[in-house]
């Protein structure tokens, strides 16, 4: 059984003089294959876990489930896993359940709709599910609407705006789409305008000001805005003056400024809050930080405000915003 490394750093080739492992390398591919289990158990780990961000990992079909177990427990963030395209079920859910957050699965273009539908079905939170353009529709809603809330899907910057539109309307709340960087601003307008309600929209640290401008007039209501983690305060600030009434920022709560909301409205927030709470609710995970932040104010510090989850801030009203302000 042959398992194949593309993409290849010239630390891994090192690994492996360094070991003693026989392998072949494919100068054309810039590509390295070696047996298993001709090799131990700790040499595959220390092979899984000393692949670098995009150094790609093939397995065979005929690969056991234990040793499918071991690579997958031991890829690291940036990783990007292939399975054969007539790996059986089992083996895929082995894969699929087993990943690490921040790991690419990257399935072959003519693995079937079935077997997809498994992989997303089983993929484990925080890993990342990539799909093709060639795709079909049937296939891209199946996926989408087998994936559970914290995983991630990387739709092809190629697919075409008709099956980003499908890919879009059938994620499940919670699913976070993360399109790459240099998908067009037409692409990104079909999957900010068709995201379904609850579902996350998370943008790359690369993405520019001005697609991320136009992704959030784009969002409708229930739709959810995740903006990458170190992008500027000033960029944040233009994208929360440019939310769509009813979507929602999701934004770390040091990150977003005052100004992004109104008196108004930060009153409109406290209220429902409470009004939750009689309601017996329960408290909104806010709750305390909200509390912290409206209490601790000192007088002269009036508008530094933060909050971490805020709609648009273009109404005028505290009823208004009552009724946009999304609470988790």
């Amino acid at each position: 059984m042959t398992i194949t490394i593309t993409s290849l750093s010239t630390s891994l080739c090192n690994l492996f003089i360094e070991c003693k492992i026989f392998y072949e390398y494919d100068a054309s591919k810039n590509s390295l294959s070696f047996s298993y289990p001709s090799i131990s158990e700790d040499q595959l780990i220390a092979i899984v876990k000393n692949l670098n961000s995009h150094e790609t990992l093939e397995t065979p079909k005929d690969l056991d489930q234990a040793a499918l177990a071991i690579i997958a427990q031991n890829l690291h963030r940036g990783a990007i896993l292939r399975p054969h395209p007539d790996t059986d079920e089992e083996k895929l859910i082995t894969l699929a359940q087993n990943l690490h957050p921040g790991v690419f699965l990257i399935p072959y273009l003519d693995t079937d709709a079935e077997q997809l539908t498994v992989l997303a079905e089983n993929l484990n939170q925080g890993a990342i599910l990539a799909t093709d353009k060639d795709l079909d529709q049937d296939t891209l809603k199946a996926i989408a609407q087998n994936l559970k809330p914290n995983t991630f899907l990387l739709p092809s910057p190629n697919t075409n705006p008709e099956k980003l539109t499908v890919l879009a309307k059938n994620l499940n709340p919670g699913v976070i789409l993360r399109p790459y960087p240099y998908t067009n601003v037409e692409k990104l307008i079909a999957l900010a305008q068709n995201l379904h309600p609850g579902a996350i929209l998370l943008t790359h640290s690369n993405t520019n000001p001005k697609k991320l401008t136009v992704i959030a007039q784009n969002l409708h209501p229930g739709a959810i805005l995740e903006p990458h983690k170190d992008l500027d305060q000033d960029t944040l600030n233009v994208i929360a003056q440019n939310l769509h009434p009813g979507a929602t920022l999701r934004t770390p709560v040091e990150k977003l400024a005052d100004a992004s909301m109104p008196d108004g409205e930060l009153h409109a927030v406290q209220s429902l809050i409470q009004l939750r709470g009689r309601m017996g609710e329960g408290e909104s995970p806010h709750h305390s930080l909200f509390s912290q932040r409206h209490d601790n104010r000192e007088p002269t510090n009036i508008h530094k405000r933060l909050f971490s989850e805020v709609s648009s801030p273009k109404a005028s009203s505290s009823c208004a915003a009552a009724q946009r302000v999304r609470l988790g």
